[in-house]
């Protein structure tokens, strides 16, 4: 379990809703406009989405950037956000997604 004062990394978080949304990387990328190397170098926290590209994910994601950026802030191990990025990661691992 990840410390309560550790943040997950906005990578690892528009990968978790790029997959619960059903979408291959090609698709999204194609959809935002990007380059596929552009999705995997943010979903991989090898660098951070510029602030376009946020507007981007927030457009096809249907949800504000605030929304968005709330389940990467830490918090109570407890608490609501985390409680529901655990299930989102825990389908994620079992489909092998």
């Amino acid at each position: 379990m990840s410390n309560a004062n550790e943040k997950v990394g906005v990578g690892k978080i528009l990968k978790s809703l790029r997959l619960v949304n059903d979408y291959y990387v090609i698709d999204l990328a194609d959809e935002m406009g990007v380059a596929m190397s552009d999705i995997i170098s943010i979903e991989t926290n090898q660098r951070q989405p510029t602030d376009e590209e946020m507007d981007k994910y927030s457009k096809v994601f249907k949800m504000s950037k605030a929304a968005i950026l709330m389940f990467d802030e830490p918090e109570e191990q407890d608490g609501l956000l985390h409680q529901v990025y655990n299930v989102l990661e825990r389908i994620i691992n079992r489909f092998d997604l």
